[in-house]
């Protein structure tokens, strides 16, 4: 059961749904990228926020 609703989020994005099925990607396809890139996007703010933030 909890499988079937991890793998439902996928497609509840529209352009996700629209992407997945015109290009013939997987879920896995789509982790790949987006585990790296949340945590490049992680590190830069780390930093950017005390920079445009600062106490």
């Amino acid at each position: 059961m909890e499988g079937r609703i991890f793998r439902s989020k996928e497609v509840l994005l529209c352009g996700n749904a629209l992407v997945m099925t015109a290009g013939g990607y997987q879920f896995k396809d789509f982790v790949k990228i987006g585990v790296p890139l949340q945590f490049i996007m992680l590190i830069v703010m780390m930093i950017a926020i005390p920079v445009l933030f600062p106490f």
